[in-house]
């Protein structure tokens, strides 16, 4: 990864989170034990993101793995659908996002800006934009269409991203 405040380091990525920025209210008898009510609240506080499967770095960012996107099997194993990645998927994921941020900026800088927002089952992108009221995106005019987008294992997302990266280079 590139770094360049300290060249003489090597920067290991721990973790990519997304905080949701909430005061959680727990409901819990005046009886209850502090510490599983403690418990609660983390459970409650829940990041959400990608974490970096070297278990050092885990253990430097919650020793406890609460508040992490993460479960550990019996055997030490992450559990399916916990969210971790290598340290080459990091890396791979870093040089896709730079470049997907290339493409747009030379896509803009050439006059090609329209809006082409996605659609996965029933979610669409136009539900969370905030410029919805304005870009002008219509599907009954021609010309304007959803990009359809389908449900990939995690092994196909990672392929994908690998295959994009290296059809840039």
């Amino acid at each position: 990864m590139e770094q360049k405040e300290y060249p003489d380091r090597e920067v290991i990525p721990a973790a990519i989170f997304y905080y949701n920025i909430k005061d959680p209210m727990i409901k819990a008898s005046i009886e209850e034990d502090i510490g599983k009510v403690e418990q609660k609240i983390l459970r409650e506080l829940k990041v959400n993101g990608l974490v970096q499967s070297d278990p050092r770095g885990i253990e430097h960012l919650d020793v406890t793995m609460e508040t992490l996107p993460l479960t550990k099997n019996k055997d030490g194993s992450f559990r399916k659908g916990s969210s971790v990645a290598s340290l080459h998927q990091f890396g791979l994921l870093s040089d896709y996002v730079k470049g997907k941020i290339q493409n747009l900026r030379r896509e803009i800088l050439e006059g090609n800006a329209q809006a082409a927002p996605y659609q996965m089952d029933k979610k669409e992108a136009c539900t969370y934009c905030p410029y919805r009221g304005i870009c002008g995106f219509d599907q009954k005019i021609p010309g304007f269409f959803y990009r359809r987008l389908k449900n990939l294992e995690e092994k196909e997302v990672w392929e994908k991203l690998e295959e994009e990266v290296k059809s840039w280079v």
